[in-house]
């Protein structure tokens, strides 16, 4: 086995300079192998070898390299590796396989006398009400006498709000952070821009920062009942809300009884294009829960972000499994807009029988004037029906918002 002696070397940047230098290796065994050398790193592309490998003989192995420096770094620590490979043959009897050690070279270019680091944190918040932070860091070696950021939002080409936080000096090596809230008013959803332009000394730095308002996405379980002492698919319908593909999204549920987790599970990664719905499954494991209501709580993830629902399900035996779903698996009707251009109905389950819906349709649509009483009319009517096949509120809540029923006329129905 070989290790590495002197594993690292700091050096100080001087413009234009090569750097001669070198590390040992070290084994147990005395043995001919050879050694495959390589660089990497930001400065890996300034590193020389007088060949690319060396043979080690002996107990003891010295590595030469080269270090030439550009004529200029940015301030800061910047860095260079540099591997060893040795190889194992591979024989009847094993796997070829290798060790890789690493030399680290380290070199620090000097921060001028004014000189700032900065990031942006953006905080969305109720009502479009943005919390910005600019973080502003101190690196040169003297005190800036005022930093002024001013952060700038944009949709696109279009900018929506400006605001210059408050200047304040900034010490050596000082932190500081500069804060504000901006109110964007009514905005559609969507990924936004902020950009923070930080002015100090007759300097500036820019630092950009997307940021996300409203949920692009949104889902809802196809059937939240399912059998006991079975493994059940879970059907989860995504929408896109947004005018662009949403990549790499999933979904991840914990199935709660009480306090007590009694199942999880995910779906695999999907993307879905824009404005598009996407159908995925997991598989719910529920042969050893016992009839009942649990809690599912869903985590949509999408882009860094996750966002959470929880929706009660129902676990039933196998003989009333169908009962259940007898109700659940009636299709909605959609009905057109009326004269007025305002829709009369979102929709209307259909639970009696295929003549009893056209009845409604026909009446839905005929009483333009009166559609608000006809549409709370027919929910009433939908709710005493589950109400008196063992459906909760929740499950009738859950399956009238799927059909596009608007919240006011749902609670509406739900008190008579």
């Amino acid at each position: 086995m070989s290790v590495a002696v002197a594993s690292m070397q700091r050096l100080h940047f001087t413009p234009d300079t090569v750097y001669e230098g070198q590390f040992n290796l070290l084994r147990e065994e005395d043995m001919l192998e050879t050694i495959q050398l390589s660089a990497d790193g930001e400065l890996g592309q300034y590193i020389t070898f007088e060949k690319d490998y060396v043979i080690f003989t002996g107990y003891e192995q010295s590595v030469r390299y080269k270090l030439s420096l550009p004529e200029s770094l940015p301030p800061g620590k910047h860095y260079a590796y540099i591997y060893a490979d040795q190889g194992f043959a591979t024989t009847e009897d094993s796997v070829s396989s290798r060790l890789r050690l690493g030399y680290k070279i380290e070199v620090f270019s000097p921060y001028p006398e004014k000189y700032i680091k900065a990031a942006l944190d953006i905080r969305p918040g109720k009502d479009n009400a943005i919390g910005v932070s600019a973080i502003v860091q101190n690196l040169g070696t003297e005190a800036i006498e005022q930093v002024v950021p001013t952060v700038t939002i944009t949709n696109g080409p279009i900018e929506v709000a400006s605001v210059e936080l408050a200047p304040k000096p900034v010490g050596v090596t000082e932190t500081s952070y500069f804060e504000d809230v901006i109110r964007l008013g009514d905005l559609q959803g969507g990924v936004y821009r902020a950009t923070a332009a930080i002015a100090y000394d007759d300097q500036q730095l820019e630092v950009v920062r997307d940021f996300v308002i409203g949920t692009p996405l949104e889902l809802y379980v196809e059937t939240p009942v399912f059998r006991a002492g079975d493994i059940n698919n879970f059907v989860i319908n995504v929408r896109n809300l947004w005018d662009k593909q949403v990549m790499d999204a999933s979904v991840s549920a914990v199935v709660r009884s009480g306090d007590k987790t009694v199942a999880s599970f995910s779906t695999p990664s999907f993307d879905i294009g824009a404005f598009d719905t996407e159908r995925v499954t997991a598989y719910f494991d529920a042969r050893t829960l016992a009839p009942g209501t649990y809690q599912a709580l869903l985590a949509l993830t999408h882009d860094g972000e996750t966002i959470e629902t929880v929706i009660p399900i129902e676990v039933v035996n196998q003989g009333d499994y169908q009962k259940k779903l007898q109700l659940l698996e009636q299709p909605a009707s959609l009905f057109s807009k009326g004269s007025s251009g305002v829709a009369i109905g979102l929709g209307v389950l259909i639970f009696f029988n295929a003549i009893l819906a056209v009845i409604v349709i026909t009446k839905l649509v005929r009483r333009k004037p009166d559609a608000t009483t006809t549409a709370d009319e027919a929910v009433i009517s939908f709710i005493r029906k589950a109400r008196g096949m063992g459906f909760t509120e929740d499950e009738i809540k859950q399956k009238l918002q799927k059909d596009g029923w608007a919240n006011a006329v749902i609670e509406r129905a739900l008190k008579r």
